[in-house]
């Protein structure tokens, strides 16, 4: 399988798609598996980017971590910054 936004007639032939029934594929798989969005947890700062340009720090967790204690690994500084 082959994404590519080319449309030469070698892609046509093969088992190509382009951007938009790609971008369909994947909403479809997270509306009916929303699980599958663990694995992009990694490029969670760089989707959300615009978002995150007034912090200095950001972080992904689960909602079963438990933390512990915080100020041994993190400043004081850093959590009031």
């Amino acid at each position: 399988l082959r994404v590519t936004d080319r449309r030469t007639e070698e892609s046509l032939k093969a088992n190509s798609m382009d951007r938009s029934k790609l971008t369909t594929m994947i909403a479809k798989t997270i509306e009916h598996h929303p699980y599958v969005l663990v694995e992009y947890k990694p490029a969670i700062g760089h989707i959300f980017s615009d978002y995150l340009k007034e912090y200095s720090h950001w972080g992904y967790s689960d909602l079963d971590i438990i933390w512990g204690d915080l100020p041994r690994w993190v400043s004081t500084e850093e959590l009031t910054d």
